[in-house]
């Protein structure tokens, strides 16, 4: 993705978060209240196991007729995915749904869908780990970004834990110093990893993605 593109996906999150604090009368904070954002915006937030959310792969999805962003109930008690779904699902609303009144119909093209997904997953992570708030807890931890090397003793590889488990580990450090509390592990390590905070692992998925 171009990074001007990225830039302006992260200039909105900011906007959003200074728009709900403006208006709230209240200072930056962390965690990012991202349900409260949503509720001042005119949307409901729902939690539901019905329809075509009976499908555990559907994390989320975006209502615009009944203003209503939708939370596949089986995640509510996931706090991290949760509130991840429903600020992906913001993004769409965000991004996506002005221009193109549903957030599916776009040309029909999976390429398309591909993109749109992609950036609502960059909104959600710009706006509950804002850059400066990272970095800060970062380097609350370390002097320096991190490269993840296999455990060596001799020139032999000891396997004691992985790079995943190591880097989840100190990734988890950093994001309760942080006070990220609704963001998971998982996601707050890919974050590291955007930010080139953390090297030497690639990106770590879910088995389940949020779907629009």
């Amino acid at each position: 993705m171009n990074p001007s593109f990225r830039s302006k996906i992260e200039s909105e999150t900011l906007r959003v978060i200074d728009k709900y604090n403006t208006e709230n009368g209240l200072s930056f904070q962390i965690p990012i209240p991202v349900l409260e954002i949503i509720e001042s915006i005119g949307f409901n937030y729902d939690f539901r196991m019905d329809g075509v959310y009976k499908d555990k792969d559907l994390l989320g999805g975006l209502h615009l007729d009944s203003k209503t962003i939708v939370i596949n109930e089986q995640i509510a008690e996931q706090d991290g995915r949760m509130h991840f779904t429903a600020a992906h699902e913001l993004g769409h609303l965000i991004l996506h749904a002005n221009e193109n009144k549903k957030c599916k119909e776009i040309d029909n093209n999976p390429k398309d869908d591909k993109n749109i997904e992609m950036e609502a997953d960059l909104f959600a992570s710009f706006l509950l780990m804002p850059t400066s708030n990272v970095k800060k807890a970062f380097f609350k931890v370390r002097k320096s970004p991190l490269k993840m090397t296999d455990h060596r003793f001799f020139g032999l590889i000891k396997k004691k834990r992985s790079r995943k488990e190591r880097a989840i580990f100190i990734a988890n450090k950093i994001r309760k110093i942080g006070g990220f509390e609704n963001v998971s592990k998982l996601a707050f390590l890919n974050r590291l990893i955007g930010m080139n905070l953390i090297k030497g692992i690639s990106y770590q998925s879910y088995r389940n993605k949020p779907k629009n």
